[in-house]
């Protein structure tokens, strides 16, 4: 995605700039981050700007209840801040396993990990996502924060691997109180993105989250159980949750076919009766935000 920055339209202290003629605020101070949802209200936009692309701004953000994005623009990194319209979300109660998912992760011996394979996700994401935000120094800041948390934020990787400890599906994404958001991820293999969403899903129930936020209105997210929420409605949601504190999540590789079998109903079938809920927005995302699996 290439963006220009070419003037700045007005002073103050929030300066406004035009973006691929999309305007949006660009913002430096932590403590002006409160108001944008009054900014983008008043312009019907979902962005934000930053010029600081670090872990402490990226943090204030994620405890707010925003999603960080990169992009790059003259060759600088910049800080997209995203404030959907509207945003999914799984309630664990709602989530879809099909019986061709469950299928799967047992016959073909796949497991879950959290934190071993960081750097190999970040090159899986890469090679699928041509137009990727995940831009060098925006995953300096994320591995950062994945080291040493602020704001109770902190960065996960979350792969699913063969026996033979080959990588085929992964995300990264952070947690912050009960909440777990997912930034972007891959697959290599057919149906192994949907395996690995599935695993995390029921590891983030067992540890006691109280909901997945799946970022972007996607029609997939819609067949895993998720449904949207208005700005609002889902900042209070978030916020609500971020105070709260459930078990870490574990470090052990799990087995996928025992994450997926804990608890789940059968729902063979149920894909095909699953309408396509997903309204597509010309111009509300932005390319690699998400990835089908």
């Amino acid at each position: 995605m290439e963006i220009n920055i070419p003037h700045r339209l007005a002073t103050d202290r929030f300066r406004f700039y035009s973006i691929a003629v999309v305007p949006l605020f660009l913002l430096d101070q932590e403590e002006l981050l409160s108001r944008i949802p009054r900014l983008l209200a008043s312009e019907g936009g979902e962005f934000c700007l930053s010029s600081r692309m670090d872990p402490e701004m990226i943090a204030a953000c994620c405890s707010r209840g925003y999603l960080p994005m990169a992009v790059s623009s003259g060759g600088k990194s910049l800080l997209l801040i995203k404030c959907h319209h509207r945003r999914m979300v799984l309630d664990f109660g709602n989530l879809h396993v099909s019986r061709s998912t469950r299928r799967r992760g047992r016959r073909e011996d796949l497991f879950l990990s959290v934190d071993q394979d960081i750097p190999d996700i970040f090159r899986g994401i890469a090679r699928q996502h041509r137009e990727n935000w995940l831009l060098p120094a925006f995953q300096e800041a994320l591995l950062a924060l994945h080291r040493v948390p602020l704001r109770g934020v902190s960065v996960h990787g979350v792969a699913l691997r063969t026996g033979e400890g080959q990588v085929v599906a992964g995300e990264v994404g952070y947690r912050c109180g009960a909440v777990y958001t997912s930034l972007s991820g891959f697959h290599s293999r057919d149906g192994a993105g949907s395996v690995q969403m599935g695993s995390l899903a029921r590891l983030l129930e067992r540890q006691g989250f109280c909901f997945w936020d799946l970022g972007m209105e996607v029609d997939y997210k819609y067949r895993l159980g998720g449904h949207p929420l208005g700005r609002q409605e889902f900042l209070r949601r978030y916020r609500a949750a971020a105070r709260q504190m459930p078990a870490p999540l574990p470090r052990a590789t799990e087995a996928a076919r025992l994450l997926l079998e804990r608890g789940a109903p059968d729902l063979s079938g149920e894909d095909g009766r699953i309408r396509s809920r997903a309204k597509a927005q010309e111009g509300s995302g932005v390319p690699g935000e998400d990835r089908a699996g």
